[in-house]
Parts: structure tokens; sequence; C-alpha cells
């Protein structure tokens, strides 16, 4: 699932231009011109599918806890089994989008999210009126269903990466990726503030049913308007695409590949735990004597906004000029240390205004790190790269599944501030792998 269009296309295609984009060669291979229409579509899709979620998720483990009893560790457990699902199907979606296409690759994961959605609504009305099954809520267990199946169809981002590294030239990925990253962002603009005014106008089910209902008119939206990024192929050229399939020795034999890669899960490892448990720690340390849980809510949602805007700013405008002057290297590693900084100081502070202010320059140097380590890894033949990302972000996956699991240990078993020092140690490790890291690299197929 993993937010608004006006404005934002206009922004998009001015930024854009027809300096990246032109026509296809027809080759099978993209052109380094192709006209920014192709790529619009895609991040469309995951803008309207970032609002949605942003609408929802933010808020599910306490819906968990409070509307279906659910424990810290049950709630975190929901994203454990979307990461867990897409950890397993994300390589195969990425290589059957080599071989079928990009397009079909996304349509059907965004059904899977249409469904995904629809069993949130469900969820709400059968944890009231069924029996406990196995001693846990029948809502809970259908909120389990829904994020195993949007886990396994959860190729949007995946074939989505690919379909941006088949139309734009190496230069221009960063940057594009970074808009990509941004829809996040966006959705958390405008997710959250969205979904507490449809709760408190109509009730709690209201956001759920918003979110079905834009994921739905999106796959209806990319049913009609959005084309495949591989240009039909030779003979030949099938017959490579469908026999290039990388080993695991092959990949191991790729370091700066390993190292990449390494550097992504130590992150996304950091991120998903403090994004698991945000709305948690807001309540356990800013709100312990407040009656109900709508002001840590209200203050998450004003917090998510802020992290909205500030992902939005950095990765749709600062990522290039940066790239541009510093390499994408030196930019990686400073978003590393940066995050190393933050994360220690967080568990010192205890002022809410000062705790939403050091969410800037997280959020910040976050920002610039992910866009950066896809561009890198984008850099291979188009008949493998979505076996590449999909491998890539299947090793995302793990960490965005352990990340939940461990965050949920240590606030319960700890304290709620280990969390933060914890991540600190973790990115520590992830700068230390980008100091041995130079220069460009390339992967082929197997031989």
């Amino acid at each position: 699932m993993d937010t608004r269009l006006r404005g934002y296309d206009i922004l998009l295609g001015n930024a854009l231009g027809h300096r990246l984009y032109g026509n296809s060669s027809g080759s099978g291979r993209p052109s380094p011109n192709m006209n920014q229409k192709r790529i619009f579509p895609v991040i469309a899709l995951l803008l309207t599918n970032s609002l949605a979620a942003t609408l929802v998720l933010p808020i599910l483990p306490l819906v968990a806890v409070s509307q279906f009893g659910a424990s810290v560790f049950q709630a975190l457990l929901l994203e454990t089994c979307y990461y867990g699902a897409k950890l397993v199907a994300a390589p195969i979606l990425g290589r059957s989008s080599d071989r079928r296409g990009r397009r079909p690759i996304l349509l059907l994961s965004q059904t899977g999210t249409v469904i995904a959605f629809t069993l949130f609504v469900v969820a709400h009305p059968a944890g009231r009126t069924l029996p406990p099954i196995l001693g846990l809520n029948s809502g809970l267990l259908i909120l389990y269903a829904a994020r195993l199946l949007d886990g396994v169809t959860a190729g949007s981002s995946t074939a989505a990466k690919a379909y941006v590294a088949d139309v734009v030239p190496e230069n221009g990925r960063s940057q594009v990726l970074g808009w990509m990253s941004a829809t996040l962002g966006i959705g958390f603009i405008f997710g959250p503030i969205t979904g507490g005014l449809l709760s408190a106008q109509f009730g709690l089910l209201a956001p759920f049913v918003a979110a079905g209902t834009l994921t739905f008119a999106a796959l209806v939206g990319s049913t009609l308007i959005l084309q495949e990024s591989l240009q039909p192929r030779t003979a030949a050229h099938k017959q490579a695409t469908t026999t290039a399939k990388l080993s695991l020795p092959h990949i191991f034999q790729q370091t700066i590949f390993v190292r990449i890669t390494a550097m992504g899960f130590l992150a996304t490892l950091c991120f998903s735990a403090i994004s698991a448990i945000f709305v948690l720690y807001i309540n356990a340390i800013f709100f312990t004597d407040a009656a109900d849980l709508s002001a840590a809510s209200r203050f998450a949602g004003l917090a998510f906004t802020l992290i909205g805007i500030t992902l939005a700013v950095t990765q749709i405008f600062l990522i290039k000029p940066l790239v541009k002057k510093y390499g994408e290297t030196a930019v990686v590693q400073f978003s590393q240390i940066s995050m190393v900084a933050t994360f220690a100081a967080i568990p010192f502070v205890t002022n809410r205004t000062l705790f939403l202010l050091l969410a800037i320059p997280f959020v910040f140097v976050y920002g610039l790190l992910e866009p950066n380590l896809q561009a890198i890894v984008s850099r291979t033949d188009d008949n493998i790269r979505g076996q590449l990302f999909g491998l890539y972000q299947s090793t995302l996956s793990g960490a965005d599944l352990l990340g939940p699991v461990w965050v949920a240990l240590a606030f319960e078993s700890i304290s709620p501030q280990s969390v933060w020092w914890l991540s600190a140690v973790l990115m520590f490790l992830g700068f230390a792998i980008s100091l041995t890291f130079r220069g460009r690299s390339r992967l082929s197929p197997s031989r």
C-alpha cells in the first residue's frame, strides 16, 4: 500500500519536462528520452495508495488494541504479517514483471490492495458480532488476513521501481525514485488529518471506507490509462529474459550490491521499528495521564503531517541538487550518520514540541537515503531489473517484518526509550558498511 493529485501532477510535469523523456526507441530497451505521460500514471497510483494507507494504517495499532482487545505485540504483528507475505512474494512478482511486463503486476497488486481494504471494513462489524476464534477477536483475525493478502500481492513498489528504471535514464533515477518515495510523505500530510476528521464526523469506520474507495478508483484508473514500460521484444530477447535468472552465488559475488542491500536492510530495520511503535511511544511518553487515546491520536496526526511535509519537500526538491553536488555515496553516508545522532538524542526528550522538531532532521535524512540506494540498485540490464528490485525489496521486507517484532520486545521488556538507542546502533553499522563503498556497479545475468 505502499498523497494529492492536483498541483502535484503540475509540479511533476514541470519538473520532469522533456529533458528526461521523449519517445520510445522500440528496441526492447527503454529510450533515455520518453514522454512523461508514461511515468505519471505509476506515480499517481502510488500517490493514491499512499493517501489511502495513511488514512488508516497510522491508527491501526490503536484500533486493534482499543476495538479488538489486542496486546501491543499482537497489534504490531499486523505489520509483520504484511511484510512476511511480501518477503516471499516480492522476488516472484519481480521476476514475473520481467517476463510478463510491469503493467499486469501493478494491476494484480492493486486488486489485492482493494480486497484488503474491503476486509478492513468488514472487520469492524465482524469483531462485534462473531464469536472469538482460538481466543482472538474475529475482527482482529480478519485484519491479519487483510494484511497477509495485501503482502502477497504487494508488487506495486517493486514493479513501479522497475518501471521507472525502464523509462528513466540513470542520471535521472535518484530524482524520480525520490518523487515516488515522496508519495508516502504527501500521504502523511493529508491522510492522518483526513482520517481524523472522517472519524470525528462519521465514526471510526469512515476512514476505512474512504481508503477502500480510493484504492478501487486507483485500480479503475490504472486499468484504463497505464501503459506497459517494456516494449515488444525480439524472440531472442524474450528468450534471454526468460532464462536470465540470478543465482545466489552470482548475487554474493556482486559485493557492491550486497553492501547496498545490507545498508538498506539496516535502515529499514530501524525505520520500520520506529514507524510501528511511533503512536504507542507518543502515548507512553507524552500522554501517560490522558483519559483516553484521542489526545495521543491528535498529536500523532500532527507529527505525521510534519513528517509528510518534510519527506515530500526533501524528496521532490532536494535530492537532485544534493546528489549533483556531492554524489550518491556522500549523501548516503551523511544520511546515516545524521540518523545515528538523532536516534541517540530523542530518548532524552520529554518536551512534545522538541520531539516534533527532532522529527524534522530524522525524516529529512531518511528521505535522502532510500532513493539513492534504489538508484544504485537500478543500474542493471532491463531483463533482470525486476528480479533485482524484487530481491532488494524482499530483503527490505525482511527488515520490515523483523522491525515490529524487535521493537515490541524492546518497548515492553526494556523501556520505550531503548528502541531509539538500539536503532542508533543498527544505523551506525550501516554507516560503517557505507565507508567501504566506492564506485558504480552493474549486475548481469548468470551464465
